[in-house]
């Protein structure tokens, strides 16, 4: 049975932002719950709503019947009217650390009694960084297309997800480090052949090169608990960053930055990084001469 309730209402805000949106929600309010102790509004991205659908959701907010609770989820909470959120209860939700999502899909394998290989609950939580959402999905995906034995295996991960591994990201960078954009093309072109998806490259290599940032700023900004890195890979960071010059790693950051942004609009997909590896490449001083 699906489930659905008819207690629930839910509107988007970032699509119904006006005035008769509001009103055809709230109209709701006249009836009692049908089965509930309440009945539950969730307006979603409600910092979308036009001046005029504030103001008269803010009527309603002021004097709501007993029954009825609402919710507004929004994630820019600065863009709403000072008035409204006086009348609300504010919870700032964060990103989950890499070892609260690895015990929380620890709990949800072990309830759908299948068994997996140590590395693989890793993989997944540094690729959803931070979103339990995306860990998630991720994990069910990869229970979906388990075998008869309900085992998953790390290379059934990677061939399944097309995930990035950190040691992937950290030859990739050894070869940018060195200048080496032969290799680093060859490197990335072989990565696309294996089936790596290189929207997911890009957001994994800019999130290790953030890591890298960090430890260059102050070495405890960046530990195994919260990054996801285990202790080997951010000893290897800390190598590759030594002999970077000023202003070589924020240059790096942002070519890539750069680069993932045209991923989605090129027909070539690599081709964004490629000119950001050859750029990253040259000589600083040859390019300024």
């Amino acid at each position: 049975m699906a489930s659905k309730s008819l207690d629930l209402i839910e509107i988007d805000a970032a699509s119904h932002t006006g005035v008769d949106d509001v009103r055809a929600l709230t109209e709701g309010l006249k009836f009692a719950p049908v089965k509930s102790k309440y009945k539950v509004f969730i307006i979603d991205e409600c910092h979308q709503l036009s001046k005029a659908a504030a103001n008269a959701l803010l009527k309603t907010l002021e004097e709501p019947p007993d029954h009825a609770i609402f919710i507004l989820a929004t994630t820019e909470p600065h863009k709403m009217i000072p008035t409204i959120i006086s009348r609300c209860q504010r919870f700032d939700f964060r990103r989950l650390h890499a070892k609260e999502l690895i015990k929380k899909l620890e709990i949800i394998l072990k309830k759908e009694g299948i068994k997996f290989e140590e590395a693989v609950l890793s993989l997944i939580a540094l690729n959803a960084r931070g979103s339990f959402r995306d860990a998630e999905s991720l994990l069910d995906k990869c229970i979906s297309f388990t075998s008869k034995d309900k085992f998953i295996s790390l290379k059934e991960v990677k061939e399944l997800l097309g995930i990035v591994e950190v040691a992937q990201v950290s030859e990739f960078i050894d070869l940018i480090v060195q200048k080496n954009a032969k290799d680093a093309v060859i490197k990335l072109n072989l990565l696309v052949e294996e089936g790596i998806d290189l929207q997911e490259f890009s957001k994994t290599l800019i999130f290790y090169l953030r890591q890298c940032l960090l430890l260059k700023i102050n070495k405890d900004l960046v530990n195994s608990e919260e990054s996801g890195f285990s202790n080997d890979e951010i000893k290897k960071m800390e190598e590759q960053i030594s002999g970077l010059k000023d202003g070589e790693l924020q240059k790096m950051l942002e070519l890539f930055i750069e680069a993932e942004n045209k991923l989605k609009y090129t027909t070539i997909p690599q081709l964004p990084l490629e000119l950001a590896i050859i750029d990253l490449s040259l000589d600083v001083s040859s390019k300024e001469s």
